[in-house]
């Protein structure tokens, strides 16, 4: 009994609104102010999933940082 799951909590993958989120989230903690092209830019380079739709991201935000360097 006292080994057992008491809450299943589903992680989902996120979508290109919590990609931008995320973008966003990362311009302020460099201290940037938040440029919204930018955050669209960023937010476009990533891959999402299923590929006609672009529901869901590839990588969550994983890669964020590394793409906001090279703007």
């Amino acid at each position: 009994d006292k080994n057992l799951i008491d809450y299943f909590i589903p992680f989902l993958p996120l979508e290109y609104k919590h990609v931008k989120m995320c973008v966003r989230a990362e311009m302020r903690a460099r201290g940037a102010a938040v440029d919204e092209d930018v955050v669209t830019s960023v937010a476009d380079e990533m891959t999402f999933f299923p590929k006609d739709e672009k529901i869901y991201s590839d990588k969550g935000c994983k890669t964020v940082q590394s793409r906001l360097d090279f703007h």
